[in-house]
């Protein structure tokens, strides 16, 4: 008697029992290639629900019979363009359970094929925690599921008139936009759900039937793909939990109540079912019938993930100070983004030729990237080591850029509209030259030695690359310091204050290399050190001209994110700390300024003693802190290691010297640190930080009329004074400070009037941006 589809499927199933062996491969897979002929023989067209379940079951096949004969390959091993690492085994069994469930689930299936069912398990399978961004996705694909199905079916009540083509073209978005987003997760993921999300399972099958349906006026065809979709997207959502570990089950209930028609040109009636599948569709959100985002446009999504990539991805398990809980969602959501946009324009047919291949080369660099960039943060996932993934990240980012710059058509629709997408990331030095052996005479050629810092460190420091970093940040230090102390006229005032600052958090980058592996703040800690060093020599007139001469550019800055960074929300200490931070700052520099050159010895060492313990005051504080809040200032507490010690020594050697231009620089320099820090953050009681306050009450209350360097009568005076009265020792980290200044003496010796609203720091971006990832 011949076999069945049924004595076929069963069989295999037999044999997988255990696993699948080298030498089961060919038997099992001869098995399932004949459940397919005969199952494709007997259902040759869709024109029911029976019709559809069997198809799904022969497309579902293609994944498991791929899956099968790459069970004994070694782990990595594509299957299909996704790479399920160790979960070969798990994608086997669910598919071959999955495909038993649909047919004994219906009844027109079972009189083709009647697989016998497999005991049934104790408990069911837990459960899948999804992160950010496949929190999104999923999201969205049960909207597009159940708005896509709506729209057909109303084009399909009004007698099949309306745009078809328009909503066809939506339909394919998404059905390679889920395929995509699919291959790009690999590991558990893609083996439990991808019969369910790709072109060839359940989600795919239905897709490419309701197109089907729609094209020929098949009613019942479309009738079933509709069903479909919807069972097939409540299914989905029941098995996963959203980030933060909630249930899908209201999302599924808005979209099944939620009534969406066509519009004119294939539209969603102002829904957002752009057949995005996460990310936002064609349309990059908005409803169907929306042109897909303009390439410029991507690119500038693409810049935001390159910043955030700076330092390397970190995650945490638990959110700090409204920081969320970490960059690796950013990123991969900002490529999600892109490669949803550049999927909507290939459908829309916007590439041709050697451009559209080169369109699809970054597609694959994106799939590459997005689980590149997840491994980075989860032990190195299949890539095997954090290394591996965070290599391949930077590889394939970097190749992005490229593509787009090599590729004329591509160049050119980055730029449009005086955009700047794909920027490209700062200059490593050349192949075959060093730290040790690079050109370092000006600022310009040191400069282009921190770039190679800023391009190695793309993705993250590894094994791979910190021995490398190490010895740039190490050359950078000395080349600084020498170069300071060669040319003090060049280095003077201001800027001076700003070179210091920059070698002190060159020193602290040291610290976050360090730190990579071991921290799982580090790379958020060093993504803003260098971004602020690179802020502080663009921002000082005197640098930025220094740093770009003889057609080298150094320090070069990277692509602007799209939004700033989330100020962080304080609680009781560090309101405290703030408000006596900026009160400080501004009393302590007022104080300076009054007492340069005014031969008070006395007093001078006495401020000097308040200086000094004000820094290790705030340099405790930071440290006690740790995690987001240490990591996110750092290079504006950290003692010796950040802002805060470069302005307290260049006071200090003002007070020391005689030199009223160096108090007064450096005043500045305190009160900006102050008041940027002070707008990066937000008190526990809501509302701002006062920069200009003098007091607790002042810095936490309303603004004070005049800014608290300018001194006025103190500068302006030619008189001798009376000794200072003795000042309190600086309480940084303690709430009770006096709601009146400290009593200042003045000056012997006129100092210069420091008015910060027309000094040269509010036009720097350093301090003003902290534009994090």
């Amino acid at each position: 008697m011949a076999l069945t589809a049924t004595d076929l499927f069963n069989d295999a199933t037999t044999r997988e029992i255990g696993g699948v062996g080298p030498d089961q491969v060919n038997l099992i897979v001869s098995d399932l290639v004949g459940v397919q002929q005969m199952l494709s023989a007997a259902s040759p067209q869709i024109n029911n629900l029976t019709d559809l379940h069997t198809h799904v079951i022969i497309n579902q096949l293609n994944e498991e019979i791929a899956s099968i004969e790459n069970a004994n390959s070694p782990t990595g091993t594509l299957i299909l363009g996704t790479n399920l690492g160790q979960f070969v085994g798990r994608a086997i069994n669910d598919i071959h359970r999955d495909i038993i469930d649909i047919a004994q689930g219906d009844a027109g299936v079972q009189a083709l094929f009647n697989p016998t069912p497999l005991p049934a398990v104790n408990t069911p399978p837990a459960p899948f925690h999804d992160d950010a961004a496949q929190t999104a996705f999923v999201t969205q694909w049960i909207q597009d599921s159940n708005h896509l199905g709506q729209m057909a079916t109303t084009i399909e009540n009004n007698g099949f008139t309306g745009d078809i083509a328009g909503l066809v073209q939506q339909i394919q978005t998404f059905n390679n936009n889920s395929n995509a987003f699919d291959q790009s997760q690999g590991g558990l993921f893609s083996a439990r759900f991808w019969n369910e999300f790709r072109t060839d399972g359940t989600s795919g099958t239905a897709a490419t039937a309701l197109i089907e349906g729609l094209q020929t006026h098949n009613a019942g065809e479309v009738n079933a793909a509709v069903e479909q979709l919807a069972t097939n997207s409540a299914d989905v959502g029941t098995n996963n939990l959203m980030a933060d570990g909630g249930t899908y089950a209201d999302v599924v209930a808005a979209a099944q109540a939620t009534a969406v028609t066509p519009a004119g040109g294939g539209g969603g009636g102002g829904s957002d079912a752009g057949g995005g599948a996460g990310g936002g569709g064609a349309g990059g959100s908005g409803a169907g019938g929306t042109p897909a985002t303009a390439f410029s446009d991507l690119g500038l999504t693409f810049n935001d993930a390159t910043r955030a990539l700076e330092g390397g991805l970190w995650q945490n398990v638990v959110e700090e100070g409204g920081q969320g809980t970490g960059s690796a969602a950013r990123y991969t959501n900002d490529l999600t983004t892109v490669q949803n946009g550049l999927l909507a324009e290939v459908n829309a047919g916007q590439y041709t030729g050697a451009t559209l291949g080169h369109v699809q080369a970054i597609l694959s660099d994106i799939n590459t990237a997005i689980s590149a960039a997840n491994a980075s943060v989860d032990g190195g996932g299949t890539f095997g080591s954090v290394t591996a993934a965070e290599q391949a990240l930077r590889t394939s980012h970097l190749d992005i850029i490229n593509i787009v710059k090599t590729d004329p058509a591509l160049s050119a629709l980055a730029t449009q509209n005086d955009a700047n997408g794909f920027a490209a990331t700062p200059a490593a030095l050349p192949d075959g030259t060093t730290a040790a052996n690079a050109p370092h005479a000006n600022l310009a050629e040191i400069g282009a030695i921190f770039n190679d810092v800023s391009s190695q460190i793309l993705g993250g420091v590894n094994d791979g690359n910190k021995e490398q970093i190490t010895a740039d940040v190490n050359a950078l230090i000395t080349d600084m310091e020498g170069l300071i102390t060669a040319n003090p006229l060049l280095f003077g005032g201001l800027t001076g204050v700003h070179a210091d600052a920059v070698v002190a958090q060159l020193q602290l980058e040291l610290i976050y290399v360090n730190q990579a592996g071991v921290s799982p703040d580090a790379g958020r800690a060093s993504n803003d050190n260098i971004l602020d060093i690179i802020d502080i020599v663009q921002g000082d007139t005197n640098l930025a001209n220094m740093a770009s001469q003889g057609g080298i550019h150094g320090f070069s800055p990277f692509p602007d994110a799209l939004n700033p960074t989330p100020k962080y929300l304080d609680n009781d200490a560090q309101t405290t700390f703030w408000a006596n931070f900026i009160a400080q700052s501004n009393s302590l520099g007022q104080q300076a300024i009054n007492l340069v050159g005014s031969c008070n010895a006395d007093a001078i060492a006495t401020l000097i003693t308040d200086l000094k313990t004000f820094e290790k005051n705030v340099t405790d504080f930071d440290a006690a802190q740790g995690g987001i809040f240490e990591a996110r200032f750092d290079n504006e507490l950290l003692g010796a290691t950040s802002t805060l010690g470069a302005e307290v020594n260049a006071m200090i050697k003002g007070l020391q010297t005689g030199n009223a231009a160096l108090v007064a620089a450096a005043a500045d320099q305190m009160h900006a640190n102050s008041a940027d820090v002070g707008g990066n953050n937000i008190p526990v009681t809501g509302g701002t930080y006062n920069p200009d306050g003098l007091t607790v009450a002042e810095v936490l209350g309303t603004p004070v009329a005049a800014a608290p360097a300018a001194a006025t009568a103190a500068a302006e005076t030619q008189t001798a004074a009376a000794p200072a009265a003795t000042t309190a020792t600086p309480q940084v980290a303690a709430a009770d400070v006096h709601d009146t200044p400290a009593a200042v003496a003045t000056p012997d010796v006129a100092a210069g009037v420091v008015d910060h609203g027309h000094s040269e720091m509010p036009e720097l971006a350093h301090h003003f941006h902290h534009m994090w990832g």
